[in-house]
């Protein structure tokens, strides 16, 4: 059951009094719980990452690859008062603009040392592996390119 609340809500950061770091992909004004351990494709990707406020990440909360290359992706951090949404009090996103990257194969890692120690919102079990020789969440973003226009010849 907790699984289908968190599924149902990924930028949320708590379920009644449990706290969780909690990540969502999708384009602007829509989101869902990564897949990680498999691969997705996406126009314009946004990803948010969101945990509650006064939790600190170990590190960057997430890493972007094109293939052993780090990708720099500008990220923006907001606090959002969620009182009113669903009682869960001030939280902090971190927003990556994925929609900056070119089409192409990107691997997303999520090194379980850079978390705030809570609960992360997988789908299922976390399929947690290693990456670089640290346990880590890991999936491969397909940036697709973006549809042509259907005036332009």
């Amino acid at each position: 059951m907790l699984l289908v609340l968190l599924a149902a809500a990924p930028l949320g950061c708590c379920v009644g009094d449990d706290a969780y770091l909690t990540f969502g992909i999708g384009s602007r004004g829509g989101s869902t719980t990564p897949r990680w351990g498999e691969a997705m494709e996406w126009f314009e990707p946004h990803l948010t990452v969101s945990f509650p406020a006064g939790r600190t990440p170990g590190g960057e909360p997430l890493e972007v690859y094109l293939g052993d290359v780090r990708v720099d992706v500008a990220s923006s951090t907001t606090e959002v008062d969620n009182s009113a949404h669903n009682g869960c009090g001030v939280s902090t996103h971190v927003d990556y603009a994925l929609e900056s990257l070119p089409a192409g194969e990107y691997t997303l890692v999520h090194r379980r040392a850079h978390g705030t120690g809570d609960p992360i919102n997988c789908l299922e079990e976390c399929p947690w592996t290693t990456f670089a020789e640290e346990t880590a969440l890991v999936m491969t973003l397909v940036v697709l390119p973006a549809p042509e226009d259907a005036g332009s010849a």
